[in-house]
């Protein structure tokens, strides 16, 4: 609320909230992404502080989401004199949020009189944005894995067959509040020969099983594992492809490395005795004279034949 300087008027908090990863029908519009403009309009009047008008925008934003959609699609509080607007839901992005004052006299002529418009005072932006002011920020959710709302989203619909009574796989029900680690099996078997590429072609079949495990029981779940395989890490990948990406990239920077030195290497040859074999040019040096021969012909160096005696 520091960025108003007006000492009275209208202004809005005009917020633009996408989804992403959900089908929300509050969010529908006429664009390929869901998405739904929000507006808190509060007007100030003179004296009232930036402490103040924070604790009204954080009511009336509560009212209206109250009477509107029965539940809060945000949450505004205020934090001394600054607005602190909350997502509740993990899917939501929020791609707009300005802080607006209403200029009667902005907006288009219209016979010698203006329309009156609204005019952006202040932009949070995400700190990585290259026009963040440092003072209004967005910082984004981050979608859950493994939580019961994820799980639901994506294993367990909440359809009539996982939900009425005596419904089937009941042990297999997420609970609510609980996490989960993801665990995934890889098989592999030899078949024996039942390939049809060639003769005696042998075949190994490999299957993947997925496990979700509560996180307080994961430690069990992991001890059982390991006696039977041991465990990689999901953030960091298959151990083996590594291996291999890793052996690979040493011989590709050794090959490199020689492809360099073999380019750089000069074709010399030291006969000894004197006589030296360069690329095209012979040199061959005798009582400290240097005789070369190459395309331009024969040249003498050093000492150029001294005279016997001189």
């Amino acid at each position: 609320m520091k960025s108003i300087t007006q000492k009275a008027g209208v202004f809005r908090i005009a917020m633009y909230i996408r989804l992403s990863g959900s089908q929300n029908s509050y969010y529908s519009n006429d664009f390929v992404f869901k998405g739904k403009p929000l507006y808190i309009e509060f007007e100030k009047k003179e004296g009232e502080t930036s402490g103040q008008l924070a604790i009204k925008v954080a009511n009336i934003a509560k009212k209206y989401m109250n009477m509107v959609y029965e539940k809060e699609i945000v949450k505004v509080t205020a934090n001394g004199n600054q607005v602190v607007i909350d997502g509740t839901d993990e899917h939501q992005l929020f791609t707009k949020c300005e802080l607006q004052w209403y200029n009667p006299d902005g907006g288009f002529n219209f016979c010698c009189n203006t329309a009156g418009a609204y005019e952006t005072i202040a932009v949070a932006r995400e700190s990585t944005d290259p026009e963040y002011d440092t003072k209004n920020q967005i910082t984004q959710g981050k979608q859950g894995f493994g939580t019961y709302n994820w799980l639901l989203h994506n294993f367990r619909l909440p359809t009539a067959a996982n939900t009425r009574w005596s419904r089937i796989i009941q042990d297999e029900t997420p609970i609510l509040g609980a996490k989960y680690n993801e665990y995934i099996i890889e098989y592999c078997v030899d078949r024996g020969i039942l390939g049809s590429d060639a003769v005696g072609d042998l075949v190994r079949s490999k299957t993947q099983h997925v496990f979700y495990v509560k996180q307080d029981i994961a430690s069990q779940f992991e001890t059982g594992l390991q006696a039977i395989g041991g465990i990689t890490d999901g953030r960091t990948g298959n151990t083996l492809v590594e291996k291999a990406m890793s052996t690979a990239e040493a011989a590709l920077t050794k090959a490199t490395a020689n492809e360099k030195a073999l380019a750089n290497k000069q074709d010399k040859l030291t006969a000894g005795n004197g006589v030296d074999i360069t690329s095209n040019k012979v040199s061959v040096k005798l009582n400290g004279d240097t005789l070369t021969a190459d395309k331009s012909g024969l040249k003498v160096s050093d000492n150029k034949f001294r005279p016997v005696g001189g």
